[in-house]
């Protein structure tokens, strides 16, 4: 059964924003709701992956997915949404009884953007949708800051233009790469890539970009290596260089910036 649920409140910390909840457990469910809707957020409340399928829309502006479900479970479910590009902006948060490796790894290869350990706490749900909400919203715009970008080459467009095509010639293949690297607990290289990467990112003015560059730069630094956190930010990094190279041959064919 879905319900959509419109807050009496709107308090600043979730006012406006349109959060689907998957859970099969009554109790959990109505909890759940409540603590959005208090935070000012519009409810759309399923209680299995089938049902999320459904209500799903674009409009949407994250997802709480359980994962345990009787008719479809919350890693299939998402899997279905990931093969949907008009979902791909929409943040989806897992959500886990279970605090293991094992559970989050299934999570990010599924096309989860997060997870989050039951019980709910307001200020963890609060604080793990305005990360995953804020990054998303701050790439609404496209991943690259074409107008930033092109004043730090002094106005040339053109120029700017050539940059963005030795991007796309020379870093295509940069997450496959990167992957093979992790694979064979190659480290070392994966540092020295990630700071080129990091220094690139920021000559394209791609901030969320570099941002994780940056992250994977320090986790393949400081030992004992968070393998988990590793293979996310590759995976993230492999995400961006798809989603730069889409946008700057779509600028490509347009007659200007």
């Amino acid at each position: 059964m879905v319900q959509d649920i419109h807050s009496s409140k709107t308090p600043p910390h979730l006012a406006g924003l349109n959060i689907l909840i998957v859970e099969d457990s009554p109790i959990n469910l109505k909890v759940t709701s409540q603590t959005l809707q208090s935070l000012g957020a519009h409810v759309i409340e399923t209680q299995n992956g089938e049902e999320s399928i459904t209500a799903m829309n674009p409009s949407l502006d994250a997802v709480l997915m359980d994962i345990e479900m009787p008719i479809m479970d919350g890693i299939t479910a998402t899997k279905i949404i990931r093969n949907n590009p008009q979902y791909n902006h929409i943040p989806i948060i897992a959500i886990t009884a279970h605090d293991h490796k094992e559970d989050e790894k299934s999570c990010f290869q599924a096309g989860m953007n997060d997870f989050i350990t039951k019980p709910l706490e307001p200020e963890n749900l609060l604080q793990v949708l305005r990360d995953n909400i804020n990054q998303l919203q701050n790439n609404s715009a496209g991943p690259i800051d074409f107008t930033e970008g092109i004043a730090k080459v002094g106005g040339d467009q053109t120029f700017f233009h050539e940059v963005l095509q030795d991007f796309c010639h020379l870093h295509h293949n940069e997450g496959k790469y990167l992957s093979q690297l992790f694979a064979k607990k190659e480290f070392a290289e994966i540092q020295k890539r990630a700071h080129r990467l990091k220094g690139v990112a920021g000559t394209i003015r791609a901030q969320d970009f570099a941002k994780t560059a940056k992250d994977l730069e320090i986790l393949t630094k400081n030992k004992p290596f968070d393998l988990l956190k590793i293979e996310k930010a590759i995976i993230q990094i492999t995400k961006y260089i798809t989603e730069i190279i889409e946008t700057i041959n779509d600028h490509t064919a347009r007659p200007q910036l």
